[in-house]
């Protein structure tokens, strides 16, 4: 069995695995009074999740930060990211610093979310001519939470009397049946030999899944794969290959092959009705290197977003974890805290901040010098706190950094003073 199992267990308490865009409030009513644009926010693991940090931009601006305060967002939990406060549902509210980018009440626009670090996590794009029922005070919801946001068909308007769901589920959620969670891992689209091109699929799921019948395309050609033994395992990888070649894991040669372009192109996974299981958009500059392949940044990165794709410095990776997503360098870990030592009634807030490689699971928690947990921060790179629960004294601040099967652990004094 791969070793991707034990990397799955953690990155599944990454950000960018957490938190999608669930609901769009792009063209707000003004009538009797002027509504806010807003998008709704969900957590769809079973983690809790920071939110400080998190980004967002529309698809001109550059990304802006969401909040810098440590809301905790609980898992199954929405939080409302708005122009301005207003009268909407029962959940976390969240008006960002920055100046709100507007969103386009005709063409294309969309919501693109980003981790702490930068990295694209979920994008919802939507032309407002193909939902003709959109109007003023009615929203734009997700239909299926865990399919790709950049889908057309995964939008519609809400049918909710009034208008939208802020705060609660969507009104036209269904369930996810399609329950193979495949994710486009690694391609090699620059062979030295050009009918050597292939593509990694991982199964990211908890069950067996047979990929016969499934449809393998760019924009322009496609291919069905005809194969019972097709098959992969929970945590398991696959290649789909135009030749025949040998790995380690099973490898499918497709009879008829979309074939790859050298400077950038977009790969789809579909099931055989023509449901998008998974797309991957790459681009390439001309000195991109023959028998290099692109690798995901990440199993949880948006493959649509081109800045998830880094060439493999290991060349190619089949069948195995991707060479990016290298261990923890004890090296890039640091807990910081400022100031230290603190008083809540002069200094207000202290700041603890955690260094560490962009693709760990980091976790913050303030612990009494008997091991007690005096605060949990949940899965997040900065939290503020401003001693509640705690005496003057000291205490121990500790970062927990999870990839892989490795955990490292920075532990530092705090003193909290009179």
């Amino acid at each position: 069995m791969s070793r991707i199992i034990p990397i799955l267990s953690a990155l599944v308490t990454l950000l960018s695995s957490q938190i999608i865009v669930n609901e769009i409030m792009f063209k707000p009513s003004s009538i009797p009074e002027p509504t806010p644009e807003w998008f709704e926010i969900l957590n769809i693991s079973d983690t809790t999740v920071c939110l400080r940090g998190f980004k967002w931009s529309d698809l001109t601006h550059t990304p802006a930060v969401i909040t810098y305060d440590s809301i905790i967002l609980k898992p199954g939990e929405f939080a409302l990211v708005e122009e301005f406060g207003y009268r909407l549902g029962y959940c976390a509210k969240i008006i960002p610093e920055a100046e709100w980018q507007r969103l386009n009440n005709s063409g294309t626009d969309g919501v693109i979310l980003y981790s702490p670090d930068g990295i694209a996590i979920d994008s919802a794009i939507y032309t407002a001519e193909n939902y003709p029922c959109i109007d003023y005070g009615v929203s734009l919801e997700r239909k299926y939470p865990l399919r790709s946001g950049s889908i057309a068909s995964n939008w519609n308007c809400s049918t909710s009397r009034t208008g939208s769901t802020p705060c609660k589920e969507n009104s036209i959620t269904t369930s996810d049946t399609i329950a193979p969670k495949l994710v486009i891992t690694e391609i090699m689209f620059k062979p030295r030999v050009s009918y050597e091109e292939w593509i990694e699929i991982c199964n990211n799921g908890d069950t067996t899944v047979s990929l016969n019948g499934f449809v393998l395309s760019d924009p322009h050609y496609s291919g069905m794969i005809n194969n019972d033994s097709a098959i992969v395992e929970p945590g398991g990888y696959i290649i789909l290959s135009e030749s025949d070649m040998e790995a380690a894991c099973r490898v499918i040669r497709m009879r008829a092959w979309p074939y790859l372009n050298n400077e950038g192109d977009t790969v789809y996974l579909k099931t055989g009705e023509g449901l998008i299981v998974d797309q991957a958009i790459y681009t390439a500059a001309t000195d991109w290197d023959y028998n290099v392949s692109a690798e995901r940044v990440s199993i949880s990165a948006d493959g649509t977003d081109p800045n998830s794709w880094k060439p493999s410095p290991a060349g190619a990776t089949p069948c195995e974890d991707n060479a990016v997503w290298s261990p923890v360098s004890e090296s890039k870990i640091s807990l910081t805290i400022t100031p230290n030592p603190f008083s809540p009634e002069s200094d207000g807030n202290c700041e603890l901040s955690v260094k560490a490689p962009w693709n760990a699971s980091v976790q913050i928690r303030i612990y009494d010098l008997e091991g007690k947990l005096v605060r949990d921060f949940g899965y997040c790179r900065s939290a503020t706190w401003d001693g509640s629960g705690a005496k003057p004294g000291a205490y121990i601040a500790a970062a927990i950094i999870k990839q892989g099967d490795k955990i490292e652990r920075r532990l530092e004094p705090l003193i909290i003073k009179r």
